[in-house]
């Protein structure tokens, strides 16, 4: 790959990179979806090796990465149900029984998580696809290529499961999309929120509870909260691109 490599060639390489990568850590576990803490405490090194790869990648091809230091009143909503988890996570800590070392791995490996799938789905791929379209199309198709990018889950989790974190992944990653575009181009704050989000949703599997106090509550808002955006903003977005923007 040379310096320039852009559009959909770009697109489709990291698409696919990216579950490819996943599929290679779901190989390396005996573990299933359902321990996904347990997973991650084992094998955080293979998700930041992951992160490296695609920094990487788009540092080979010439990404322009946009560090914004704007909070949009929609990365503030967004915060809403990342609270709840984190709130929800603080709860099952407090019940006891808590396995520490595990929960500090967790929120290792989600922090890189969220780098990883940040810097390739808002990063590189919405900016991408913001050069050949618009705003709102460039948003839903790479939502729609986040969802897919989980699909490579139904290796280790039952397909119905998969299906249904496809579609709640998409509907997210709308989320995530509009706060990067409501705050022109906050990497940092997608990548917090998304961190914060599975780190305290996944790290409650280390204490004597299991899950997060809050249980599907906040994933429930989380949707809520993206489609009413996406709705508001398939209208104030309309014709508009994110070179306009500032964004590409």
């Amino acid at each position: 790959m040379e310096p320039g490599f852009s559009g959909w060639p770009k697109v489709l390489f990291v698409a696919f990179l990216f579950p490819a990568m996943m599929a290679f850590l779901w190989t390396q576990t005996a573990h299933d979806y359902a321990s996904v803490h347990l997973i991650l405490k084992e094998k955080w090194w293979i998700i930041a090796i992951m992160a490296v790869i695609i920094y990487a990648v788009a540092r080979i091809t010439a990404s322009p990465f946009h560090f914004s230091d704007r909070v949009s009143y929609q990365g503030v909503l967004v915060a809403v149900p990342v609270a709840l988890v984190i709130f929800g996570g603080i709860a099952a800590f407090k019940s006891g029984g808590v396995v520490w070392p595990t929960v500090v791995t967790v929120l290792l490996g989600t922090l890189f998580v969220g780098i990883a799938e940040e810097l390739a789905y808002r990063g590189i791929i919405l900016n991408e696809l913001g050069k050949l379209y618009s705003v709102n199309k460039s948003v839903v198709i790479s939502s729609v290529l986040f969802g897919v990018m989980h699909s490579v889950n139904a290796m280790k989790q039952p397909l119905l499961n998969t299906v249904t974190q496809v579609i709640l992944t998409s509907i997210i990653g709308l989320a995530m999309a509009w706060v990067y575009v409501s705050s022109g181009g906050n990497l940092i704050l997608v990548i917090t929120l998304h961190w914060l989000y599975d780190g305290f949703l996944i790290s409650p599997g280390a204490s004597s509870i299991g899950v997060n106090k809050f249980g599907s509550l906040p994933a429930l808002l989380l949707a809520v909260i993206a489609l009413a955006l996406t709705a508001r903003n398939l209208r104030t977005y309309k014709g508009q691109t994110l070179g306009q923007l500032g964004l590409s």
